[in-house]
């Protein structure tokens, strides 16, 4: 039996511990802060309306996918045994931030959801070809194996506060930040089982068919209790037995399950145009045991031997023939088993851990070009990238960030990540940008008529969002010439005045 969307799916994640690229380092804005807590926030106090971060991933390429028109015939032709989708997505319900002396001080919460979907790449096989093979063959001794299929759903949030202290008169900053990581409530959908096997005969040309199925379902917080799904039919008033707003509500804001980790980082500027970063987040998170309040199995299985019609002189050869055919799927769907079975069954939550690292070069005020070393583990896509990337600083009013990132394993494609940041009014800070797979060869073949994607293309991140900073004192009008302003030593104060004396000494002479 095959277990990789087993896997993947007891091995669940949240956003909130992962990472924006999008964001990563754009100068001034608050996510910053969560990717390391002592970044130069640039800011003396900064609130965050809103904000958006989704990204959705796959496991094969556009170009593997969507090679032919036949979409079958490709997806049964995939290198992996399935096809994986997975989504994630956060909500910026509340960051704040401000400066205290040398401190400053940040706290927000965000809502989470992720997902994922595995699609068995011999379903696709059976239902293009049957007991057939790529090229017509048919084999009746056919052995079919769909257990590669499943669903996860995880709604999760996380209650942060970070502090954040220079030292050195600035060019050192530490920071911290500690996270409580709440599982609000989830699905699972998993094939412990699933399998159609044909077996020849002895009459020539025929064949038995066996079809086998062991399913779990698992909603934790989020169906009522196991009485109210007794079968598959119950299922289709979902409406009815999804728990009520005030539940639901409930489950988000007050999860039972949480677990606490935190993220720390440093800054560091040896010189004014270099900047050195390291951050990593999910340290001291403990594994959760996810228990369902409700939980099913459907388990079963149907043998379908085909029928054989003998005609008698009286037979109508219509009506018998639909007789015969209306007994036998009769038959089969007698077999098959629609009882939801009451069962236990919990996973295991572990929280990503990501690490990152990042050399900036200063080429003029906050405008930089540098590098960004970022991994994540434990989580439902994990990744390693070396980036370069780069940042255009016109003033506070607007900044432009752009970003290659080289992956570092053969699970991941290059990404080109792009960002803006302007601001409408001195109240209201806007950022948008994405992050995709770079394929401009390939999507300037395209047609104009046809849909421009990338054939590399395994995923894409959009995030925006709406803010109100206050910069602080470095950007206030004046203070420029008042730093240019030399200050004297006492020896030279000294020098000035007996230079002044002199000079009247002279005038007076004269």
């Amino acid at each position: 039996m095959k277990k990789i969307a087993l896997l993947l799916l007891t091995i669940v994640t949240i956003y909130s511990d992962a990472q924006n690229l999008t964001t990563f380092g754009l100068s001034g804005n608050a996510n910053n802060l969560t990717h390391n807590p002592a970044a130069d926030p640039l800011t003396s106090f900064h609130l965050n309306f809103t904000g958006l971060n989704t990204t959705l991933g796959l496991n094969q390429t556009a170009g593997d996918i969507f090679a032919t028109k036949d979409i079958l015939a490709n997806l049964s032709n995939l290198n992996s045994n399935t096809l994986s989708l997975t989504g994630e997505t956060c909500i910026d319900i509340l960051h704040l931030g401000f400066k205290a002396g040398k401190n400053y001080v940040f706290a927000g919460y965000t809502q989470n959801v992720a997902f994922g979907f595995d699609f068995d790449k011999d379903l696709a096989h059976f239902a293009k070809y049957g007991f057939g093979d790529g090229n017509g063959n048919l084999d009746l001794n056919y052995q079919g194996d769909f257990s590669d299929v499943g669903v996860s759903l995880d709604v999760t949030n996380d209650l942060f506060l970070g502090l954040q202290r220079s030292f050195m008169d600035k060019k050192l900053r530490l920071g911290v930040s500690a996270h409580q990581i709440g599982y609000g409530l989830g699905m699972r959908v998993q094939a412990d089982a699933f399998s159609i096997n044909s077996t020849t005969t002895a009459v020539p040309g025929l064949n038995n068919v066996n079809v086998n199925y062991d399913f779990t379902l698992a909603a934790p917080n989020l169906l009522f209790t196991n009485d109210s799904i007794p079968d598959l039919s119950a299922l289709g008033n979902i409406g009815e037995i999804i728990s009520n707003r005030i539940i639901l509500l409930s489950n988000f804001l007050s999860p039972s399950n949480t677990t606490t980790s935190f993220t720390v980082g440093a800054n560091y500027k040896p010189i004014d145009n270099l900047s050195l970063q390291f951050s990593m987040s999910g340290i001291g998170a403990a594994p959760l045991t996810i228990s369902t309040d409700a939980a099913k199995r459907l388990v079963g299985g149907v043998a379908i031997d085909g029928f054989e019609y003998i005609s008698n002189a009286s037979d109508t050869l219509s009506n018998a023939l639909r007789n015969e055919v209306q007994n036998f799927t009769e038959g089969i769907s007698d077999e098959l088993n629609t009882n939801l079975d009451n069962i236990t069954f919990s996973y295991e939550y572990t929280v990503p851990k990501v690490t990152n690292v990042a050399m900036n070069y200063h080429l003029r005020g906050q405008t930089y070009v540098g590098f960004h070393y970022t991994s994540r583990n434990n989580s439902i896509r994990d990744y390693e990238y070396l980036g370069f990337t780069s940042l255009l600083w016109l003033h506070k009013n607007i900044q432009l960030k752009g970003a290659y990132y080289l992956t570092m394993n053969e699970n991941n494609a290059d990404l080109i990540s792009t960002a803006l940041q302007f601001r409408v009014t001195p109240l209201l800070q806007v950022f948008l940008g994405t992050s995709t797979t770079g394929d401009i060869a390939t999507i300037a073949a395209n047609s104009s008529e046809s849909i421009m994607l990338g054939t590399a293309t395994q995923g894409i991140n959009i995030t925006a969002g709406l803010s109100m900073v206050f910069f602080d004192e470095r950007f206030k009008k004046g203070s420029t010439k008042k730093d240019e302003t030399p200050t004297l030593t006492p020896q030279e104060v000294k020098k000035v005045i007996e230079a002044y004396d002199k000079s009247k000494t002279v005038k007076s002479n004269k």
